[in-house]
């Protein structure tokens, strides 16, 4: 039996021309591949490379793009905590503060404070204002009606430039002359 297989190998061999067989003839069923299936498979490849690398271009700015607007919010809260730290102490901090005036917090010896005009931080810009509160006659905050000198609006904006667009966020808030 082994004599035969030797043979039989043998025979192949030269039948051949001294080559060995090719056994991707017997996968592919021809004998290579073409120049057209070659080029069509690079094309497929860089195609595909193409669409993940803007993929991920997108990916990066979506990523500083939410960035950019959790830090504009964190500063804009730092901003209604620092005025509920400031009514906290005394209610006459917010209540002699002009009201549709910009202002921006400011930290001296451990104590919240307020500037007039908006503050520079990095790239963004922040201010609060403070307006008067109306409320009905069931005493709820509405838009129209008596004027309650116990409780004041406050919106914190922050704006900035972000790929040469401008970006605003504005968070509001309401603070009572009312202590827990």
């Amino acid at each position: 039996d082994q004599l035969r297989v030797r043979r039989r190998n043998f025979n192949r061999f030269f039948r051949l021309g001294g080559r060995t067989p090719n056994p991707m003839k017997k996968v592919l069923g021809k004998k290579g591949l073409g120049l057209i299936e070659l080029i069509v498979v690079v094309g497929i490849v860089g195609f595909a490379l193409t669409v993940l690398a803007g993929l991920g271009n997108y990916a990066l700015k979506i990523s500083s793009s939410l960035k950019q607007n959790v830090i504009a919010v964190n500063l804009a809260s730092e901003m209604i905590e620092a005025a509920k730290a400031m009514k906290n102490e005394n209610w006459s901090n917010i209540s002699s503060l002009n009201l549709e005036t910009p202002y921006s917090p400011t930290l001296s010896n451990h104590k919240w404070g307020a500037n007039a005009g908006s503050e520079t931080i990095n790239t963004f810009t922040r201010h609060f204002t403070l307006s008067q509160v109306l409320r009905d006659a069931n005493d709820n905050i509405a838009a129209s009606g008596n004027a309650d000198p116990e409780t004041r609006k406050i919106i914190a904006s922050v704006s900035w430039v972000e790929n040469g667009e401008n970006k605003q966020i504005s968070l509001t808030a309401y603070l009572a002359n009312w202590k827990p």
